[in-house]
Parts: C-alpha cells; structure tokens; sequence
C-alpha cells in the first residue's frame, strides 16, 4: 500500500480530500527513530487528479484518486482526526503561520465541493503539464529534463553514502541494534534527499538577505558621503561678510 507523510516543504496549502478506510481511534501509534509518536490511517484518496508525494529516495510519485494509501500522522495531525470515523469525507489543508504548522478539517460535503470545484481548472492544467513530461521530444526542454534526472541521480548517490556513514557510526555507538541498520538507511537517505531538495531555496533566501544588508548599508554609506561633501562645500565658500557694519 502507498503511504503519504505530510511535508512542510512540499504540502504547505495543498488540498488533501480522502476518506477515512478506518477508525482513527483504533490505530494504535508507534515510536519512530526520534522517539516521537506516529500514527498509520489506511484512507482512501478522493483528489480528482490526484496527490503528489514528498520524494522517496530522490523519487517523486502520486497517489492517483480512489487508490487506497497510509496517512503517516504525527500526534498533531493525529489529534486533528481523532474525532472522525471511519467512511468521513475529509478535506484536510496544512497551514503555516509564523513558522508553525496547523492543520485545517472539514467534512462539511457542501463547503468541501465549493472548494474542490475551485481548484478544478488548476488541476486540469497540472494535468496536462504531467501528461506532456513523458512525450517530449529531444530538444531543449527534453536535454533539460534528462539534466535533472542525472542531478537526481547525484544527489540520491551523495545522500546514501552519508547516509550510511551515520548509520554506521549510529551502529558503533550502540545507538541502534543490526536488524535496524537497514531502516535507519533507508530514513537518513529520505531525510538527506528533503534537505538537499531545500538547499536552493535556503541559498536563494540568504543570498536576497544579504543583498538586502548591503543595499542598506550603501545607503548609509551614500548619506554619510553626502554630508561630507555639504560640509566641505562650506568650508571652501564661506559665507561673504562684507556688509556687516564690523
């Protein structure tokens, strides 16, 4: 069965519609590497075109509408559906404020139409975009997209070998037992494969904010150079005194 996690980095606003396959107040949660509660929701998916995923292992994929998937939850998002039942319409959105991730639920059948039918043509044309990727012909566009395959590539290689390294070290340190050398794999390289995915938009973030920081200061520094030309202008041209009476 195909699972979802929500990703900050990658759902942010994006309208997830599903119905519940189970009680949410029978799944019982399980502790992940970080000691923290995780719950699994068997659902199934009512999105029109469908939900992408958080890339898995440099992988990107889709669950396609009234395909059945595990909600990966995390206590919060848990919380949020413990008071539905099974068979619910949801609509569930991941909101951002101030750095902090809140989760908006609705099953009001209505309000969850009016919404999803707003977001019909915007699907249709992502569908359209997804549906051309696999028919491009060999030019620009098409050497473009080999180019982000092989830098996929590069990056998946380059997050299993560090990858590896701290599950190694993990293991020396006693901090995990042999059986989960493989897991801890597998979940490092995931972690690793979502931060270099980041890195572009960190880079592009610092770089606007330090350009911002010079911008500032040469102001300043334009100010300051303009006082000191005024103040050097009145020094060489004094005032004439010539009428004073003394």
């Amino acid at each position: 069965m195909a699972f979802l996690q929500l990703k900050k980095a990658h759902h942010i606003n994006e309208k997830l519609h599903l119905r519940l396959n189970m009680e949410p107040t029978d799944v019982k949660p399980e502790t992940n590497r970080f000691g923290n509660e995780e719950y699994d929701i068997s659902c199934l998916l009512l999105n029109e075109f469908g939900f992408n995923c958080a890339p898995v292992n440099g992988k990107a994929y889709k669950i396609n509408k009234n395909q059945e998937f595990s909600l990966k939850c995390t206590h919060a998002l848990y919380q949020v559906l413990a008071g539905s039942v099974k068979d619910e319409e949801i609509l569930l959105i991941m909101r951002e404020n101030d750095g902090r991730v809140r989760y908006e639920k609705t099953n009001e059948i209505e309000k969850i139409n009016v919404i999803m039918a707003s977001d019909a043509e915007h699907g249709e044309k992502f569908k359209k975009q997804n549906d051309s990727v696999g028919n491009l012909n060999y030019g620009y566009e098409s050497v473009k997209h080999r180019d982000n395959n092989r830098n996929d590539e590069i990056k998946w290689g380059m997050c299993i070998n560090n990858a590896t390294k701290i599950s190694i070290s993990l293991l020396e340190l006693k901090k995990i037992k042999p059986e989960e050398i493989l897991s801890t794999l597998g979940q490092y390289t995931h972690d690793l494969m979502h931060l270099a995915y980041a890195l572009p938009d960190w880079q592009k973030h610092f770089v606007e904010a330090r350009m911002a920081e010079l911008d500032e200061e040469n102001s300043k520094k334009d100010d300051v150079d303009t006082d000191k030309k005024e103040s050097t202008s009145d020094e060489q041209n004094p005032k004439d005194n010539s009428d004073l009476p003394f």
